[in-house]
């Protein structure tokens, strides 16, 4: 096995490569839209070849709304990269930080905003599972049931990005009691029908595959197409390697710098980079030993990655047990 320390930026590959064999993103790149308030890119989408999820980054400059909205089959994950700003559920607005992950169920209305008066940008990378093609459609990417491949190659090319980085705001350690709506305080049943707010820091937490591990957004926390999981590496720390039969993974580097293993070799990441890999192809995550930092990555998968929940012992003969 080989180390690239290119990352992305040198192996440029086509939606049907991307569709089999995965590719490592970077919130810097993906077809632009900017017709809804926040500027967005679609990066981990099907217009780039990932076929069960749908990875947007918003960059909301203060005062600036992410009108909310409904997506009629999808299950939104938005993870709060940058900023402090808002969340909408249901029907209010609630407070969020880095760190934050809005889950929004089928059918619900959400939304994301900057104040006013911030002094800052508000960044959101949400994760959609299925793929939100009414977004697609609504973005003029997709029409009349199919891509517009002349317009997301267009769209690829916006030279006005905002290109951003990411790592310095989001922080280890307590759960958040601020904002309301938050998931600590609803059962699963609750966030199942509504969503809550849920943090990076909380979940299920299991020491078994090396890194600590946290179950956070997932069917036994209300979830039911989406799972949200937590992997802290601290120096010297491997999550191995591993496939999954059914469900599409994209491996967001929250914090830090370490490396992700996609198909056959292990490639440099930072803050920023995200590793897609799509059922049966092998991807893990590791800090390397010289390290001085934890390397912090969310794994968001559709549908949830039940082979995970299995060897945790979260999953036993078709049942959740010990949660």
């Amino acid at each position: 096995m080989t180390i690239r320390t290119d990352a992305h930026r040198a192996e440029p590959k086509g939606p049907r490569q991307v569709a089999r064999d995965g590719r490592i993103f970077n919130l810097n790149d993906g077809a632009v839209f900017n017709e809804n308030g926040a500027l967005m890119r679609f990066i981990v989408w099907p217009g780039s070849g990932c076929r069960m999820l749908g990875g947007h980054l918003a960059i909301h400059s203060p005062g600036k709304v992410f009108q909310p909205h409904i997506h009629p089959i999808s299950e939104d994950c938005i993870c709060v990269v940058g900023g402090v700003g808002q969340g909408y559920l249901v029907d209010k607005w609630v407070d969020v930080g880095p760190g934050d992950l809005i889950y929004a169920p089928a059918g619900v209305l959400h939304g994301t905003a900057n104040r006013t008066g911030s002094q800052q940008d508000f960044l959101c990378n949400g994760y959609a599972g299925p793929p939100q093609f009414d977004l697609y459609q609504w973005a003029g990417y997709f029409r009349n049931g199919d891509f517009d491949w002349d317009a997301i190659e267009e769209g690829n090319r916006v030279p006005d990005r905002r290109d951003i980085q990411i790592g310095d705001d989001v922080q280890l350690g307590e759960v958040p009691t601020w904002g309301g709506e938050r998931a600590e305080g609803k059962t699963p049943q609750q966030i199942r029908e509504a969503g809550a707010i849920f943090n990076i820091n909380g979940g299920i937490a299991y020491g078994g595959f090396g890194p600590e591990t946290h179950f956070v957004v997932a069917p036994f926390t209300g979830s039911q197409l989406i799972a949200a999981t937590v992997i802290v590496h601290q120096p010297g720390e491997t999550f191995e390697p591993r496939r999954y039969l059914a469900s599409y993974d994209a491996n967001l580097v929250i914090k830090g710098s370490g490396q992700v293993y996609l198909k056959d070799k292990w490639v440099d990441v930072r803050a920023g980079d995200i590793c897609y890999a799509p059922p049966t192809v092998a991807h893990g995550t590791r800090n390397p030993a010289e390290s001085t930092e934890p390397f912090v990555v969310v794994c968001f998968a559709s549908p949830p990655p039940f082979e995970l929940y299995s060897e945790a012992g979260l999953l036993k003969d078709g049942k959740y047990v010990a949660v």
